[in-house]
């Protein structure tokens, strides 16, 4: 979510800037990706860096045409974003917990049956 922050304010701030200069608008995306490349070289912070190149291209590429709606465009990318990290936790977290107490006994008994859902526990 971080990368997908720092994309859209240095989208926004490229597209305030360079809005009548196209050759300046591609030059700095070029500029800024090449930066984000260089800075994945580093394994503890690659995916924000991954992210906020991608992001910051998706975001300029689609407001260059529409200039207008550019701030819509980053809110929406920032929207999908938040939204796919929520489902994924929530998926994680209900269809495939990281353990299995709930998951013990086939009975529907709570602490009584023999049978044992997950193999290999008594």
């Amino acid at each position: 979510m971080v990368g997908t922050l720092l994309a859209v304010v240095v989208s926004l701030s490229l597209i305030a800037l360079f809005v009548q200069d196209r050759w300046l608008f591609i030059v700095f995306i070029i500029a800024w990706v090449g930066l984000c490349t260089y800075r994945m070289s580093d394994p503890r912070h690659q995916y924000l860096w991954h992210v906020a190149g991608f992001a910051t291209v998706i975001i300029c590429l689609d407001a260059a045409a529409d200039p207008v709606n550019a701030f819509d465009t980053a809110v929406l990318r920032t929207q999908e974003t938040g939204l796919g990290i929520l489902v994924y936790g929530l998926i994680a977290v209900l269809l495939w917990p990281s353990n299995s107490r709930g998951f013990r006994c086939l009975g529907g008994q709570a602490g009584g049956g023999s049978a044992s859902a997950v193999p290999g526990l008594p």
